[in-house]
């Protein structure tokens, strides 16, 4: 059995770099994991294309700050995550 692994990341502006990410941890296949995107109110346009590109992938889940939060306060907004079995 794969260890199950949760990695969050925080997107400010820089959708393509956080794609480029995501695609990268496609292709480990040593763990179960679910990727987290924190957007740290990037605008509409940045959002978008996430929703779109997010919307592809398997065990992705985005997470909208309206606000920004800095940092560290964006990984504190709360809620709930679904592993993979």
């Amino acid at each position: 059995m794969k260890p199950k692994v949760v990695v969050i990341t925080i997107n400010y502006g820089s959708s393509s770099t956080t794609l480029k990410f995501l695609d990268s941890l496609s292709r480990t296949n040593v763990f179960s994991k679910v990727a987290v995107v924190v957007d740290n109110a990037s605008g509409e346009e940045e959002l978008s294309s996430l929703r779109h590109a997010i919307g592809q992938l398997p065990n992705v889940e985005l997470l909208e700050s309206p606000t920004n939060r800095s940092r560290m306060s964006s990984t504190l907004i709360r809620t709930p995550i679904t592993l993979p079995e």
